[in-house]
């Protein structure tokens, strides 16, 4: 009985084997990152356009309508590699916290999604999907909820080793898809 199931089975994981080698690349296609596009809503008119660095000098840039954001300085206790926040000038609560990162784009943003899922209670809705922006800058994007609070995690990396986070927050549905928010994603360059 034993000499027949060995018998049985060299050939089961042969077939085993060929069938995950012919099956393995059926879903592993990668897909183009999908681009952030405009985003939805108006933009306000006339205000100007500020250009301010993302991580340390040299390392990266992003543009702001001064109109729509202010530049804050990092909230006490901040990372040492947050340069500023972003905050939303009108009704509703929106802010965009800007901050350096190092290595992999996908990696500060799932470890930061993982650290507000188990001490906040935020639950990842959306995690993985690489997205790009209108100067070529691929971003890892992570999503986060917990009942009316969205929030939204873009990580690019820029230069070498060097790179940038940006976590938006917003309490308004579609806060974070505006075409403010995407104009800032968009401006993002080495």
């Amino acid at each position: 009985m034993r000499r027949a199931c060995r018998s049985l089975a060299v050939p089961a994981l042969l077939v085993l084997a060929l069938l995950t080698a012919a099956c393995g690349d059926l879903g592993s296609k990668d897909e183009p990152p999908r681009p952030f596009g405009p985003g939805a809503g108006n933009l306000p008119g006339g205000a100007p356009s500020v250009t301010t660095p993302v991580t340390v000098p040299g390392v990266g840039t992003l543009e702001y309508d001064n109109g729509y954001f202010t530049l804050d300085p990092p909230p006490p206790g901040a990372d040492a590699t947050v340069v500023g926040v972003l905050t939303f000038v009108g009704p509703g609560t929106l802010s965009l916290r800007i901050g350096g990162i190092f290595g992999r784009p996908d990696t500060p943003c799932r470890f930061h999604a993982a650290l507000l899922a188990r001490d906040e209670g935020f639950t990842i809705s959306g995690d993985g999907e690489d997205r790009v922006n209108d100067r070529g800058v691929v971003f890892h994007e992570v999503v986060l909820v917990k009942g009316a609070q969205l929030l939204r995690l873009d990580c690019a990396q820029l230069t070498g080793i060097f790179g940038v986070e940006m976590f938006g927050d917003s309490l308004v549905s579609g806060g974070l898809d505006t075409q403010q928010v995407h104009a800032v994603l968009n401006s993002i360059r080495p």
